[in-house]
């Protein structure tokens, strides 16, 4: 529960509602075909390439940590009201939580691109670095997918992510 204001100035008691795991899934996939539209016009701009990833992926890190700072939730997040708040208090979280919740989720995908277009533009597409990069990303998607389906799975619809850093969704 959370105590709300109302006008003459007392407060009431209102009960926090979470965030559905379908509505959490259908809030990322907005924001990941927002994430493949920008990222499909700096390939057609800049071409594929080190610094392709390195703009991407500050990019990406600018729009999680961007949206997460400001609005306490991205975009597909806005669309469903929902937003991502401190577990205990349900205020918006510290801006470390939400740079760590990043580097939880997406910061190993975006080293793992720089370092395949930088390996690649070096040694022209070895095979041996395809295999080993093809193997750390789809170690990186398990881990990934074990965050996003935990949701599933959990008391009040956290992700493992969530849990690890004292945070919900919840909805606006």
């Amino acid at each position: 529960m959370t105590n709300e204001i109302i006008s003459n100035g007392t407060e009431i008691d209102k009960a926090v509602i979470y965030a559905g795991s379908v509505m959490r899934f259908a809030a990322n996939l907005i924001d990941f075909v927002i994430i493949g539209i920008v990222y499909a016009l700096i390939i057609k701009i800049i071409g594929h390439g080190f610094f392709q990833g390195i703009i991407t992926s500050i990019g990406i890190m600018l729009f999680y940590l961007g949206f997460w700072n400001k609005r306490q939730a991205t975009l597909g997040k806005i669309v469903f009201s929902m937003k991502i708040v401190d577990e205990t208090t349900l205020q918006p979280a510290k801006k470390e939580k939400y740079f760590l919740r990043f580097i939880v989720l997406y910061a190993p995908f975006l080293i793992t691109l720089i370092l395949d277009n930088l390996i690649n533009s070096i040694f022209n597409n070895w095979k041996v670095f395809n295999v080993l990069f093809s193997s750390i990303f789809t170690i990186l998607t398990l881990i990934l997918v074990i965050c996003f389906v935990s949701i599933f799975f959990s008391k009040n619809n956290q992700g493992l992510h969530d849990n690890l850093l004292g945070l919900a969704v919840i909805h606006d």
